[in-house]
């Protein structure tokens, strides 16, 4: 068997990304993007409410519909001459002249969901529907958590880099200031997802930290990729339940948009807005640490042959393997491992839950 574990020279990987935040994008607003190194424009619907991405040029003359564009019920109107186009991307109206619409034009539409509180769009090299869905996460918007904290970076690099962090289990100890080496614990996939999980030493030597109030002690982060450029990252109570999705939306093929939306459950007798205790301190250390890596990546080498440390050698082909079924030049001849996939059942792609024993926090 012939697996692929060279880094892909494909710029997009196909997927499910984050394009906005449901709560930017009110009734009636348009908003002009530009990602995949393509002009969108983006709108929500008046009547349902619907949001709705396609092609940003009009295809009567080419103007920029999402540049001074206004929506009309629930189709986006042309600024230039008033041309109305739905979301099927048929035109829907033309206000003059005769008056009928051009059956013979369509502009690309490119499938929408909204999860955890984002708009996702749905890239691909060729328009048509989904071919997996987001899993849930429970925890968001779970009663006794605070709400999502947002940031966004535009970082140098190609989206695949951070993912990679997955797998790396050495660069914490030197990028992070771990006092103690990370251990692997393990790395499964399972169709379009991979699961991770890394032991970290938290704390190091001191007595007692915020976070370790007891001293030092190894805890675990669990990752779960739905696709390639989303990452849902959970600390469990041995640490402070927190969870962490991130999403690396490419811009153009030298620049991604790296997205951090974290939430965590609230101490005893928290209450407001303003995080506090064991969760604002997870808050600070995590957008401390997404920060410490930009610097590797923007500056970095990407290396076709890597000189791989034997315990690297497996994650890092394992992950590099598993992501070739995304990218337009590898997806027809992706094959899965059939030493490091899950077996039908172990892997739950409605939940993004890996069904083992050493798998079960809530």
């Amino acid at each position: 068997m012939n697996l692929i574990s060279t880094f892909p020279k494909d710029p997009y990987p196909i997927g499910w990304y984050v394009l906005a935040r449901s709560s930017d994008l009110a009734p009636g607003d348009v908003k002009a993007l530009e990602y995949f190194g393509e002009k969108l424009v983006l709108w929500r619907g008046k009547d349902s409410g619907e949001v709705f991405c396609q092609d940003a040029f009009c295809l009567h003359l080419g103007a920029h519909r999402g540049i001074r564009g206004w929506v009309t019920g629930d189709d986006i109107t042309c600024p230039w001459h008033g041309w109305q186009w739905n979301g099927e991307g048929k035109n829907s109206c033309i206000p003059y002249g005769s008056k009928q619409t051009k059956k013979g034009v369509k502009a690309r539409v490119y499938p929408l969901v909204e999860w955890c509180g984002n708009i996702m769009i749905w890239w691909a090299p060729e328009e048509g529907a989904p071919t997996w869905t987001l899993p849930e996460v429970p925890e968001h918007g779970r009663e006794g958590w605070y709400a999502d904290e947002v940031r966004t970076w535009e970082v140098k690099c190609h989206p695949q880099h951070p993912v990679e962090n997955a797998c790396d289990f050495a660069h914490i100890h030197y990028i992070h200031g771990s006092t103690d080496p990370a251990r692997q614990d393990y790395f499964r996939t399972y169709k379009h997802l991979f699961f991770s999980k890394i032991d970290v030493l938290y704390g190091g030597e001191k007595e007692k930290t915020f976070l370790t109030p007891n001293g030092g002690k190894i805890a675990s982060f669990r990752t779960v990729h739905a696709g390639l450029p989303i990452a849902i990252i959970r600390w469990d109570d041995e640490l402070w339940p927190t969870v962490l999705i991130t999403c690396f939306t490419p811009i153009d093929d030298k620049r991604i948009q790296y997205n951090f939306q974290l939430f965590s459950k609230r101490g005893e007798g928290e209450t407001g807005d303003e995080w506090q205790g064991r969760a604002a301190r997870m808050l600070k250390m995590q957008l401390k640490v997404a920060e410490e890596d930009f610097f590797i990546w923007e500056n970095m080498k990407t290396m076709d042959a890597p000189a791989y440390e034997l315990s690297e050698t497996g994650p890092y082909t394992d992950l590099r393997h598993w992501a070739s079924q995304f990218y337009p030049s590898t997806a027809a001849t992706y094959v899965p491992d059939p030493n490091n996939a899950l077996l039908e059942g172990e892997g739950d792609e409605r939940t993004g839950r890996l069904q083992l024993r050493e798998q079960t926090a809530a």
